[in-house]
């Protein structure tokens, strides 16, 4: 659950706020200002974004996919994509129409 509360508020409460964090796994976003300015989460939450942050971006895993299917495929080229539905759909629709039959 988060919840949102002044910076005034968090540090008159901040034992109680912390204690929601550690035992209930609540999300704390701290406001100055009306603005939000920082969040308390579980150190669990913090782990695991911190882990995430470590894994390389989608481009970079984007990219190594296309090295990879260069080396791969040589000088072949990948067929059209267009072309693998349309081919795919066709065995499906075959595929129903035996089933269909019986």
């Amino acid at each position: 659950m988060s919840k949102r509360v002044s910076a005034t508020e968090a540090r008159v409460h901040f034992g109680e706020i912390l204690r929601a964090v550690q035992e209930q796994g609540d999300t704390v976003i701290v406001e100055r200002g009306g603005r939000a300015a920082a969040v308390i989460l579980p150190i669990s939450a913090y782990e695991r974004l911190q882990n995430e942050a470590r894994l390389p971006s989608w481009e970079a895993r984007i990219a190594a996919l296309h090295e990879l299917w260069t080396v791969e495929l040589g000088k072949r080229r990948l067929p059209d994509a267009v072309e693998v539905i349309r081919k795919g759909r066709q065995e499906r629709d075959g595929q129903l129409d035996q089933v269909l039959r019986r």
